[in-house]
């Protein structure tokens, strides 16, 4: 057996799955959506969000300086459990929010380039604003009987939370294709709370978190805006090189605590999760083209005996 019929001999198994039948199709369908979609309502909705963000952390910073609010959140995470508090703080974690885009992979494609391009955008912003101010968190400045601190201690590039950004990032990816307006609340407070829970872990500053947040949520719509004008980015090539990212985040999760060591079975749970679903929606769900009226519950291996 010579090696292209052992290749084509070890994907039989996989005839007739959404990896091998269904990609091409459904990330050009979903580019041709993503053209078509009303985005104003959106759009207002962010810049509102970002005005929000924006205005009260430079509020706060006028009227009660950097550390304004810092004693009044993080006070409340006596009252809460420091094991939660780790894993509410880690799904900020950009191996965590990556790694959960796999859940939503296959049912919208274009989802995997606006989030590599608003990924790409917040990272530069942040990491460039934490470059160019290195403020000091709250460990390098309060004595440590002073305030709640959970996990490892990082000390400089506290302004903005990238964290905060990250999850903003992944929050307002699917809040766009979010039609409920249950689902949109959940994804806000979801956000909120991750970002809350920075200050409350004694990594960040209220201002951190806010402007974080708004960064991370410009970064997204800018995302958008460029993605539906740049047709490269909806290609088979493109949205494999992003499904490798994701699982390459998910598998570092195996090995990854972010700082914070009571997360390890979380993470581990989180990457095992993920990457089963990915495999078992790629290559062993059948592929069902949309509008064919038709659905098959048999594996792909059978339905490539049909």
């Amino acid at each position: 057996m010579n090696l292209n019929s052992l290749y084509t001999h070890s994907l039989k198994p996989f005839r007739g799955s959404f990896a091998l039948e269904g990609v091409a199709a459904e990330v050009h369908a979903s580019r041709n959506a993503l053209r078509l979609n009303d985005d104003a309502a959106t759009f207002i909705s962010f810049a509102g969000f970002c005005a929000v963000c924006m205005t009260t952390a430079a509020l706060l910073f006028v009227f009660g300086g950097y550390e304004a609010g810092f004693h009044t959140i993080n006070s409340l995470a006596r009252y809460l459990s420091e094991d939660f508090l780790q894993i509410t703080t880690f799904m900020g974690d950009t191996a965590v929010a990556l790694c959960l885009m796999l859940f939503f992979a296959r049912r919208n494609p274009s989802l995997l380039f606006i989030i590599l391009l608003a990924a790409i955008y917040g990272t530069l912003v942040t990491h460039g604003m934490k470059a160019y101010f290195d403020m000091l968190r709250p460990p390098a400045v309060l004595n440590s009987d002073d305030f709640v601190q959970i996990g490892q201690a990082f000390k400089r590039a506290s302004f903005p939370s990238g964290h905060s950004a990250t999850v903003f990032i992944m929050v307002s990816c699917l809040y766009y294709f979010a039609t409920q307006i249950s689902t949109k609340i959940m994804l806000l407070t979801f956000g909120a709370w991750v970002a809350i829970s920075r200050v409350l872990v004694g990594a960040h500053w209220p201002v951190d978190i806010l402007v974080g947040s708004g960064v991370g949520v410009m970064a997204t719509a800018i995302a958008i805006y460029s993605a539906k004008r740049w047709s490269w980015g909806f290609s088979v090539r493109v949205h494999f090189f992003v499904l490798s990212l994701l699982i390459a985040a998910a598998i570092m999760l195996f090995s990854h605590s972010g700082g914070y060591p009571n997360v390890s079975l979380f993470a581990k749970l989180c990457a095992t999760a993920s990457l089963t679903f990915f495999v078992a929606d790629y290559f062993f769900s059948p592929y069902v083209p949309k509008g064919s009226g038709t659905t098959s519950h048999r594996p792909p291996s059978q339905l490539a005996k049909s």
